[in-house]
């Protein structure tokens, strides 16, 4: 065989190694996806009208935007390495990325650098795993011979939720609804006026409770 038949012959080879791999990498309905903080089924796929290139998958219940899923090729392994270690990441690390070098805040928007999502993803997936506070609390009127008693638990249930919200990461630059796709409100987003709220609403509490208190 000649050289150039040899190298002819190779580079179908490879090719068609290739050919193969990206069709174990094409999504379909029923296959297991990894969509950056969760795992799941394909139900739907919505295409772009006018070129037929999926744009979206539904994965449990809920509509994706496709450059953020992954097909799963084998238990453990998300295909093109979805995740890229980012595990290994710092918080630090991860927010200097999506700034890219910019102290402008406008910049940092991931629908302007969409090769930027992972890295809000991954703060996201970090914010999922932090336990939520379990605890409730019930309305409390002044004249409740409990009130004391009931205005300390509920304290108790807001400095919960207070020390929550402190360890949620906040996104460097807010998603407004538009995380992945509209109505979702991730956690990162959040984080923006839900730790004030929780520290109001904790401050309040504690200066009641003084006040109740100082009229025993």
């Amino acid at each position: 065989m000649s050289f150039h038949n040899q190298t002819f012959h190779q580079d179908t080879f490879h090719q068609s190694k290739r050919k193969t791999y990206k069709e174990k990498l094409k999504i379909s309905i029923g296959d297991k996806v990894d969509y950056g903080y969760g795992k799941g089924i394909v139900t739907y796929i919505r295409n772009n009208a006018n070129t037929g290139i999926p744009e979206q998958y539904k994965v449990n219940g809920k509509f994706h935007n496709a450059n953020s899923v992954r097909k799963i090729i084998r238990d453990g392994y998300s295909s093109l390495k979805f995740h890229q270690d980012l595990s290994s990441l710092t918080e630090k690390e991860l927010i200097k990325k999506i700034k890219g070098g910019s102290s402008n805040w406008k910049d940092w928007y991931f629908e302007d650098h969409p090769d930027r999502q992972k890295y809000y993803e991954e703060i996201e997936r970090r914010n999922q795993e932090i336990p939520k506070p379990e605890g409730s609390y019930e309305k409390i009127f002044s004249d409740d011979p409990n009130a004391i008693e009931k205005l300390r638990h509920k304290i108790k249930v807001l400095e919960e939720e207070h020390n929550y919200w402190k360890k949620i990461i906040k996104f460097p630059a807010r998603t407004y609804f538009n995380y992945r796709y509209k109505s979702e409100h991730p956690l990162g987003d959040a984080k923006w006026y839900s730790l004030s709220s929780a520290s109001t609403n904790l401050k309040n509490a504690k200066d009641k409770l003084l006040s109740l208190e100082g009229r025993k």
